[in-house]
């Protein structure tokens, strides 16, 4: 029904040489080997870290187009910490380096460890266990850290801050608000343009009639919905971002654009609506007319209006992060 993949998923860029960033492994909380990427320090003084978590999916953090092996959306990510931090990104269990999906932002022909290891506890323990090596590196300065997640990715780094007491900060990107199930049977509802009076709400219960099908067989990677398997579904429906960022003090900025296709604004507006309600303080954008990239809902070029909310993350942070560093 819905795909939550964005073409400018597939825009890449190049690998500079020398590479900007450094391949490492950490075991995890389970045991696993966790493979990630922490880019070259600009600065013989330590430099905070931010943790960028994409989207739902198989495919490798990295590309391969013809002989280049380009990157994914961390370039646009390092562009924006301006050499002011270091920049980390995990591989998805299961996935291996250069890994594309059947259906970019899809489960599809994934491999089996993947369709295993993907749900929001064993993904948000890979990202928690990578964070927490770099941040124990005398090159790094500890006093603060920003995790920045996109679409399922602000999810889970509300998991992330959540499990890591040293999360400072979090930049949540079209990431949802509460449940996604009622984020799914929203835009299911939305209007079409042949739509017949009641065939809006007959799209809305299919969608819960799916999920009662998920409900029958949890922890299935063989059965699938949505382009995922149901023991995917069942592990994040569990929970939303708002569930998370209740977990942790860490501060907050979100962002959703009032057209996102993909994560229904209203979900946002309820999770915002929640936590304000609880007193909690927070930096909110609403973008009128943005889609799930932050540009309009039919545009497919380069990924400028993400390139400019992850400019204004960094600059938040680092800014928020001086007065600790003065401690």
């Amino acid at each position: 029904m819905f795909s939550f993949a964005l073409a400018f998923l597939l825009c890449g860029h190049p690998i500079q040489e020398p590479a900007p960033f450094q391949r490492f492994y950490v075991e995890d909380r389970l045991g696993r080997r966790i493979e990630a990427y922490l880019s070259e320090a600009t600065s013989t003084q330590p430099q905070p870290v931010a943790l960028l978590i994409l989207g739902s999916g198989c495919q490798s953090v990295f590309q391969a187009r013809g002989e280049q092996t380009l990157q994914g959306m961390q370039h646009y990510f390092l562009k924006a910490a301006r050499g002011k931090a270091r920049v980390l990104i995990v591989e998805k269990p299961g996935v291996q380096y250069l890994d594309q999906a059947k259906r970019p932002g899809t489960a599809e022909g994934a491999d089996p460890v993947f369709l295993r290891e993907h749900t929001l506890e064993r993904w948000g323990e890979a990202n928690r266990a990578a964070l927490a090596a770099v941040l124990q590196r005398k090159d790094v300065d500890a006093s603060g850290c920003l995790v920045a997640g996109h679409s399922e990715g602000g999810m889970v780094a509300g998991r992330v801050a959540a499990l890591e007491p040293k999360v400072s900060h979090v930049l949540s990107l079209a990431g949802g608000g509460v449940n996604q199930l009622f984020s799914l049977a929203e835009l299911a509802a939305r209007p079409q343009p042949k739509d017949a009076p009641d065939d809006g709400e007959q799209r809305r219960q299919r969608v819960f009639d799916g999920w009662q099908k998920v409900l029958q067989d949890p922890e299935s990677t063989e059965e699938f919905w949505m382009g995922h398997p149901y023991r995917r579904w069942s592990g994040f429906l569990i929970s939303s971002p708002l569930q998370e960022f209740r977990k942790s003090k860490a501060a907050l900025y979100l962002i959703h654009g009032s057209e996102d296709r993909s994560s229904a604004v209203a979900s946002f507006d309820a999770m915002v609506a929640e936590l304000s309600a609880d007193g909690r303080a927070m930096k909110v954008e609403r973008l009128a007319g943005k889609g799930h990239g932050f540009e309009s809902p039919s545009y497919y070029g380069p990924p400028n209006g993400m390139q400019r909310a992850f400019e204004r993350g960094f600059d938040w942070f680092l800014k928020d992060l001086k007065p600790r560093q003065q401690w």
